[in-house]
């Protein structure tokens, strides 16, 4: 019967004047209709039992006993289904399933459809309840008239519920009052469509105020699912606190990073976390509300600012280096072509000198070239330290042969033709390190060289090659010079640096020494540590991480 039954939605327009957000406001809708018919059903189904008991009582002794009878029997089974309804809805809420909130369109429709029948079960009254009885009417007028306007109090927000109801039931009541003729009838028969109208007008009413309740609501829950998304966007860590210190709102990241409130009102701090994290805390006292508290993540930003710093360093050392390369080199070059050319010159005034003059400027002649040659070598070797690293070749090498090569080609380094006597001790176990023979030899050289020329008054220099704790292998080389202050030790390792930096200093060089040593150590694992006393001489210690490689194949090679 429904499908040739507009809903009211069709017949009255204002109902179809849903605000924005038309589907969540239908579902809503929907949600406290059905919200009120199961709150209400089982009130409805006792008074529609009562009210069909009392008026089949009452009317026992004026109209016939069986159409009445026929007529109960007919109008019960709706009454009794709703309270079968009630029943299985207090059941599940029972065992934990909400009736209210889970909305059933089967329920509603059939509420609706409900209501039509049995509003027309109630107007059958008239045709089985007949007879021109005054008293038997309007007992009948005010059992349908209580009967439409309880259910109008209790659903006067479903009137697709309580209109059809009050319409068709109380229109053939106004038909039997108006043919009864006397005046209460007719008086009664005319008062019914304005019932029928106030009863309509009301609960249209109600359904107009539940709209705006529901698209208020609606609005309010969308301000407030932006608000939610928005905060949940955010990057940064955000919470309120009350005055009291209860957090009133917060994001996801908030109670990820698990942060506390600011326990001053106002200001700002960068603080490092656990974890390594930086985050800027900055909170703001807001009247009336409490603290609003944020916490940015400046990890990225402190990493940035310790990239530009350490590249500034850099190139302040870079530029430092710069420095000391055109000072030292200006001097350092300028020696020995001062002399190569000085002697030349000579070499080439007539008259010829005598034969022990020639061979002694020739001397002077090779001693500066060796001189240039050798700080030239060592700038281009320390240039060229990394380029190399696809060359480099792992075998066994003896200590004790790459100690006696090294001092060998130290003696003939500029400044190191000191006489000195070396003592070499080599402890078992000790005797062999899988590395590249060629360059732990440079390495060696660049130190010893260092070792003969800034020890001019110790006669002897020891060399020690032996295993630590940790079996780590370490070449020390140790001078008994006049060593040097924590100062030198650290600026020792800078290229073009040299302890005495004056014009008249004893030996001359590029400063190239130990720096080099070190990059070429870098170069196959190993570590280049300095350490001295002022008037107890300097000793390098040279370590190797792993001595032996740990696999060579059965040739003595290192495994690919």
């Amino acid at each position: 019967m429904k499908r040739f039954l507009p809903s009211f939605e069709t017949l009255l327009p204002v109902f179809a004047k849903i605000q924005p957000g038309d589907d969540y406001c239908a579902a809503e809708l929907a949600r406290a209709q059905h919200a009120l018919v199961v709150r209400h059903i089982s009130t409805i189904a006792c008074i529609s039992i009562i009210l069909a008991t009392s008026f089949l009582i009452a009317q026992m002794q004026f109209q016939n006993p069986a159409h009445l009878m026929i007529w109960y029997v007919i109008s019960l089974p709706i009454p009794l289904g709703q309270l079968i309804i009630a029943r299985r809805y207090r059941k599940r809420s029972k065992n934990g399933h909400s009736s209210q909130n889970k909305v059933s369109g089967r329920l509603l429709a059939a509420a609706e459809r409900n209501a039509l029948f049995y509003g027309l079960i109630w107007a059958c009254v008239h045709v089985l309840v007949g007879g021109p009885i005054q008293e038997s009417l309007l007992f009948t007028t005010i059992i349908q008239v209580s009967m439409c306007t309880g259910l109008a109090m209790l659903l006067s927000q479903t009137p697709r519920i309580v209109i059809p109801f009050t319409t068709v039931s109380l229109l053939p009541l106004m038909v039997n009052l108006l043919i009864n003729g006397t005046a209460i009838s007719v008086t009664l028969g005319l008062l019914t469509p304005v019932l029928i109208g106030a009863i309509s007008i009301g609960c249209i009413a109600s359904y107009e105020q539940l709209k705006r309740i529901v698209g208020s609501e609606a609005k309010t829950r969308q301000a407030e699912s932006i608000l939610r998304t928005t905060l949940e966007a955010m990057p940064d860590a955000f919470a309120v606190y009350s005055p009291d210190g209860d957090r009133i709102l917060n994001n996801a990241i908030h109670d990820d990073w698990a942060i506390a409130q600011p326990q001053s009102p106002e200001g700002e701090h960068t603080f490092k976390t656990e974890h390594g994290r930086w985050l800027r805390h900055s909170w703001l006292d807001i009247p009336n509300v409490g603290t609003l508290s944020l916490h940015s993540d400046i990890t990225t930003q402190k990493e940035r600012e310790d990239a530009l710093i350490e590249a500034k360093g850099a190139a302040e050392v870079a530029n430092g280096a710069r420095a000391r390369f055109l000072s030292r080199m200006s001097h350092e070059l300028r020696t020995p072509l001062n002399s190569i050319l000085g002697f030349s010159s000579i070499l080439s005034e007539t008259p010829p000198n005598s034969p022990q003059d020639v061979k002694e400027y020739a001397d002077f002649i090779q001693s500066s070239g060796q001189q240039l040659l050798g700080m030239i070598e060592d700038v281009i070797d320390y240039s060229k330290i990394g380029e190399e690293e696809d060359g480099k070749s792992y075998d066994p090498v003896d200590v004790r042969t790459a100690v006696y090569k090294a001092i060998e080609l130290a003696k003939k380094k500029p400044g190191c033709q000191e006489s000195k006597s070396f003592k070499i001790r080599v402890q078992e176990g000790a005797e062999t390190v899988v590395t590249d023979g060629t360059v732990i030899e440079r390495i060696l050289t660049c130190i010893i060289s260092n070792a003969i020329k800034f020890s001019p008054s110790a006669p002897d220099i020891a060399i020690t090659s032996r295993l630590l704790r940790d079996n780590q292998l370490t070449i020390i080389i140790r001078d008994f010079g006049k060593g040097m202050t924590q100062h030198q030790i650290d600026e020792a390792s800078s290229v073009f640096y040299q302890v005495d930096d004056s014009r008249r200093r004893a030996h001359d060089g590029a400063g190239l020494g130990l720096a080099l040593a070190q990059k070429l150590a870098a170069s196959i694992d190993a570590n280049v540590k300095i350490m001295s006393e002022p008037g107890r001489g300097t000793a390098v210690l040279i370590t190797f991480e792993d001595p032996w490689r740990s696999s060579l194949d059965q040739t003595g090679r290192l495994k690919a």
